[in-house]
């Protein structure tokens, strides 16, 4: 019974959260926790945005039902996003390990930049680590960056964390402008950026680490 009414409670969250997005409304669950007492209040605001993401197709045990939210990048959690290890062809995009990141200042290894600038994405029902994402700072411009975890890819999550980070960035900076780049290659990443609203206005090469790549600029408009 209790598994039929959970079922009830997700299916209407969902149809709710899409409404939210297509008409540009934030939308707030934040789970709080008291002794014995375990419950999710909605609220419309943009604290933490927390959606329901359905992915039915696999039948893997990382939950298919889920929600998530944005919460400070831990040190711990700098740890664990360098040892991710993508497969081919994203086995470029692969951070240093710890020990060069912290020694050298690198992104999230330095703690004034992790606190400033890095989210990272969690599990709301277990608090599990399943991205980060970046908000960095560019005079009129907040660029945005993101990454899921390996096994999360593919499951039709970047859209919804995309339209996340795009809701936090307004709430950061209202009247700036919200852009992000992308290698030209990458069209999955490419297509999930469509999806939630942004459009490609610039190309050209620039430095990685991984030696001069071809870059789109992709800046999101609201729809």
């Amino acid at each position: 019974m209790l598994y039929v009414i959970s079922n009830i409670f997700n299916s209407f969250f969902y149809k709710i959260q899409h409404l939210f997005l297509l008409f540009d409304l934030p939308l707030c669950a934040i789970e709080q926790t008291k002794p014995r007492k375990r419950y999710l209040v909605f609220f419309p605001t943009i604290i933490i945005e927390a959606l329901t993401i359905y992915d039915t197709e696999r039948s893997d045990p990382i939950p298919t039902d889920i929600l998530l939210r944005l919460e400070p990048l831990t040190e711990q959690d700098g740890q664990t996003i360098c040892e991710w290890r993508y497969p081919s062809p994203y086995e470029l995009f692969r951070w240093p390990n710890w020990e060069s990141m912290a020694k050298d200042g690198l992104e999230f290894g330095d703690p004034r930049i992790r606190e400033e600038q890095y989210l990272a994405v969690r599990t709301a029902h277990n608090g599990q680590l399943v991205g980060y994402v970046q908000l960095f700072p560019m005079d009129r411009t907040l660029r945005i960056g993101m990454g899921l975890r390996p096994d999360c890819c593919d499951r039709g999550w970047g859209t919804i964390l995309a339209a996340m980070v795009v809701k936090e960035a307004q709430r950061r900076q209202p009247d700036a402008e919200i852009d992000l780049e992308v290698e030209r290659w990458n069209k999955r990443a490419i297509r999930v950026y469509e999806k939630a609203g942004f459009t490609i206005t610039d190309e050209y090469e620039r430095r990685a680490s991984h030696g001069t790549v071809n870059v789109l600029c992709m800046v999101w408009h609201n729809r």
